[in-house]
């Protein structure tokens, strides 16, 4: 079992496109067909109004997205660049399997 802990602090939003992700886990999750780990991600400055924030890892994987929601959508949906502003920042706590 592994437990994570982070907090990222943007003091420049750079020039990254696409979907956004945490890389260099310390060790892969436990690789069960459809088994995803999600927790949630609190959040500030961002540049979109979400509700709600999460991660997912997936099976066998060292890497999560960052999935989030807003008041006029029901379904989560990958953030990208353009929900993040140069100061934007992210705290989160999970434990997953290896």
């Amino acid at each position: 079992m592994v437990y994570v802990i982070g907090h990222i602090a943007l003091s420049s939003k750079g020039s990254a496109v696409g979907n956004a992700s945490i890389s260099g886990l310390p060790f892969a999750s436990i690789n069960t067909t459809g088994l995803v780990t999600t927790f949630p991600i609190r959040w500030a400055a961002m540049t979109t109004s979400y509700v709600y924030t999460f991660g997912e890892l997936a099976a066998n994987a060292s890497a999560f997205s960052i999935l989030g929601v807003t008041a006029a959508t029901a379904t989560p949906s990958a953030i990208t660049d353009a929900g993040f502003s140069g100061t934007s920042i992210i705290r989160f706590e999970f434990f997953y399997f290896t």
